[in-house]
Order: structure tokens, then sequence, then C-alpha cells
């Protein structure tokens, strides 16, 4: 481990010794692969007109202070490009939704299969943005492929203004956009780590939090398409990607490790796989949040629209706002889960969240009254928060550093990946047993995730280095 440490004097004093005087001994995230413990300093190579030079991703007298994430200007630059992206995206599920159910009366079956071709293509190209962004500049890569997303909301806005909306119109749209999300999310998530400095909790949970904020805007502006016009929604849609295009550009430039420069895609994609395999806790984590994403996911994306449409009735406001209600508890629970970062054990309250959804669905089943419905919402909504933040703050804790954007892809991609072919198989469930019935696979999967989490896994045991 030494001599991987002595490689960056620049940044060390002697053999384990940052330059800001804090003790390295513990190990180094700089060295290729990270050391076997981490010390919190994340470095990276930065393009010159000399070469290359290693650097800080932050400021270390400014990251370990109080309050100091929020007086990081790369970590604030790095939220404001996803907030703003995030509130593009986060229309896209109302305006499809909506478009397909409210506007051209589609059958679910018919939803599930347009969720489908939209969602499944995502898994592969997140995993190959995943590869490539550990081979090239991820600043660059984000700002090229959101700059090209813009495009399809335009293109979707011309057709509903010339009365050709149709089916496909408003697939192939979405599944333009839902591409160019997949291929830039992993390079989006790998930088986190960069701009977080020794906080990564409180990056992931920050970031998090801000997420279900714009996505409040977002929601709250779609659900406003009957009277604004569709096309005035998409026209944001887009404004939003392209002024996230220019916070992208405040970030500094991320040179990729000289050792995945020259690797081909399909290599650099299966020593991330290896990579992922190789860690028990990382399969375990996946693997739960596979099918969590799978049935937790797939039901709000399908099954919850259905409800709020034909078992209540409810027009596009009144599903706008019990969106906004959902996500309103995510933003909460993540709020407060920042007074008590970092989490020691992160991994219980993510398995603990299981068990408590099972019970949060059987609300739902029993066709409340529109009271408990509202209490229902809003508590599902903290439920995911929690879960979300949790499983994605202990991959991107877990993660090695000349690995973690395929670390980040595969988890990514199996979220992704997930949602499509819970919304195919939930559709079907709906065509033939009802929405309410739908929410029984969610309700079951989610206790047994509970259980099998806390009996056959590490993640009930697993301890946060950044709390310690």
């Amino acid at each position: 481990m030494g001599n991987r440490c002595v490689d960056h004097a620049d940044h060390h004093l002697g053999e384990h010794q940052r330059a800001d005087g804090h003790d390295c001994r513990t190990g180094c995230s700089v060295c290729p692969g990270g050391c076997e413990v981490g010390c919190g300093l994340d470095l990276v190579r930065v393009s010159t007109g000399n070469g290359t030079r290693v650097e800080p991703t932050y400021d270390p007298r400014v990251t370990d202070s109080p309050l100091s994430i929020w007086r990081n200007g790369q970590f604030r630059s790095y939220v404001a490009s996803t907030s703003l992206t995030g509130f593009s995206f986060s229309m896209q599920m109302l305006l499809i939704n909506w478009l397909l159910i409210g506007v051209l009366h589609t059958s679910a079956d018919q939803v599930g299969i347009a969720h489908a071709i939209i969602g499944v293509p995502g898994f592969f190209i997140m995993l190959w943005g995943g590869a490539r962004a550990d081979r090239v500049d991820a600043r660059a890569l984000m700002i090229r492929t959101y700059a090209l997303a813009a495009l399809p909301p335009l293109v979707l806005a011309a057709i509903h203004a010339g009365g050709a909306l149709s089916y496909w119109a408003v697939t192939l749209t979405a599944l333009a956009l839902s591409t160019a999300i997949a291929y830039a999310g992993p390079a989006h998530a790998a930088i986190l780590n960069r701009v977080s400095g020794s906080r990564v909790q409180e990056g992931v949970t920050a970031t998090m939090a801000l997420g279900f904020l714009v996505q409040l805007l977002g929601l709250g502006l779609a659900g406003q398409l009957d009277r604004i016009g569709v096309e005035t929604v998409l026209f944001a849609q887009c404004l939003a990607l392209l002024v996230g295009c220019l916070m992208i550009r405040r970030l500094q430039s991320f040179a990729p490790h000289p050792s995945h420069v020259h690797d081909s895609v399909l290599a650099s994609l299966l020593e991330g796989f290896q990579v992922v395999m190789r860690d028990r806790l990382l399969v375990s984590l996946m693997s739960l949040n596979l099918a969590s994403m799978l049935f937790n996911f797939g039901t709000f994306t399908i099954v919850f629209p259905f409800i709020m449409t034909q078992t209540y009735g409810g027009d596009a406001a009144f599903l706008g706002w019990m969106l906004v209600l959902f996500f309103f508890g995510g933003m909460m629970s993540n709020f407060i889960m920042l007074a008590f970062m970092p989490l020691a054990q992160p991994g219980r309250l993510f398995l603990g969240m299981q068990l408590t959804r099972a019970l949060i669905f059987v609300l739902f089943w029993i066709q409340p009254p529109l009271w408990v419905l509202v209490l229902a919402t809003f508590l599902w909504g903290l439920n995911m928060g929690v879960t979300m933040t949790t499983a994605r703050a202990i991959v991107q804790e877990c993660s090695q550093a000349a690995y973690r954007a395929r670390t980040l892809a595969v988890f990514n991609a199996l979220s992704i990946g997930a949602q499509p072919f819970g919304a195919l198989l939930l559709g079907w469930v709906i065509s033939v047993f009802g929405p309410l019935d739908a929410m029984l696979p969610g309700m079951l999967v989610s206790a047994a995730i509970g259980v099998i989490g806390i009996a056959a896994t590490p993640i009930w045991s697993y301890r946060s280095s950044e709390a310690s």
C-alpha cells in the first residue's frame, strides 16, 4: 500500500501523510482500485498543457468543517446540475402516464408494454455509459448527452401541436429521453464522490433530498398541463436540461484513470461486473434492491396512476398532486436523515423500510377513504426516500474509486432495468385482477426482502467506515 501512496507525493508528506496534515495511514482512495480501508481523500488526474497532474477534488480545509459540504463550490454546482436535470426528468413520468392514460385512453397492458419499451434498453445503455464514464472525461460526456436529451421534448411538442399525438409518438420520444438519462447517469453519480470529499453519505442524502424537492416542482408544473398546455410543459423540460448543461460546465474536468483509457468498453464492463461479484455485500444489496425496484417502483410506476385515475376517478391535477405528496414524503425523509449523518448502520434502515412498506401497501389494497389514501401516499414517499438513499449511499461508500462509475452503473442498471419489467408484469395483473389487487405482489415481496436481508445477508450488520 505504501508504494502506491508514494506515487502521489504531491499530496502526501512522507509515505502516509496528507498535505494538510491528515494522517493517511488507514489507506488512500487515490490508489488504483482503492486501498484496503480508505481515508476519504479522493484525488483525480487533471489534464494540463504539460500532461496530467493529480489534484484533490475538494479542499480538505473546507470539507472537514461543519456544514462544509454546502461551502464547497464544486458540490453546489453538482447539486444545481442534478436538480435541473432532475426537474426535467421528473416531468417525464406524469407526462407519459397522462398522455397514454388520460389523453389516448390506452389500456393497462399497453401502458405496461410502453414502459417496457421505454425502460428495457436503459439497462444496457446504462452499463455502456458506466464503462465509458471510467474511460473518458465524465463532465464532457454529461454535457454532450444532456444537450442531445433536450431534443425529444421539442419533437413531442411539435407532434402534439400538429395534432398527430399517438401511442408510438409518446413511447419513442420517451425512449429517446430515457436513453440519454441512462447513458449519463453513471457519470453523474460517480462524480458525487469526488465533489463530496469525505462526506459521501451527506452528499448522497443532500442530493437525494434536493432531487425530491425538484421532483415536487416538476410534477407540480406537469400536473397543470391541462391548464397551461402540453407544449409549455415540454418547453420547460427542454430548458431545464440546457441550463443543467451550463451548471455541469462549471464542474472541474475529470480525466480518466490512465489504466482504463485504452481498455475496450466490453473489457471495462466485464471488469466492473467482476468487481461487484467479488463483494458479498454489494451482491446482496443489489439483488434485494432489484427485487424491491421490480415490485415497489414498478407498483409506483403503473399501479399507482391507475388507482388514482380509475379507482378514485382523479384527473391529471389529482394525479399530479398525489405524486407531489409522494415525493414530498421522500424529500422530508432525506432532510430528516441529514440531521443524523453519517449513519453508522444504513443497511438496517434499508431492510426495516422493506417491512414497513408491506404494511403501507395493505392500506392501498383495502381501498381506504381519501384521507387514508393521502396518508398512505405520504408514508410511501417517506419509505421510498429512505430505501433509495440508504441503498445508494452503501454502494457509493463501498465502491472502489477506479471502478466507481461501473459499480454504480450495475446498481442503477439493475434498478432501472427492473422498473419496465415490473410495469409489464403489473400491467397484466391490473388488466386481469384490477388495480387494487395489483398491490399484492409488492406487499408480499417487500416482506420477503426484509426477512431474507436480515437473516441471510451482511446488509444488517454492515457498519459505515464514514461513521467511524
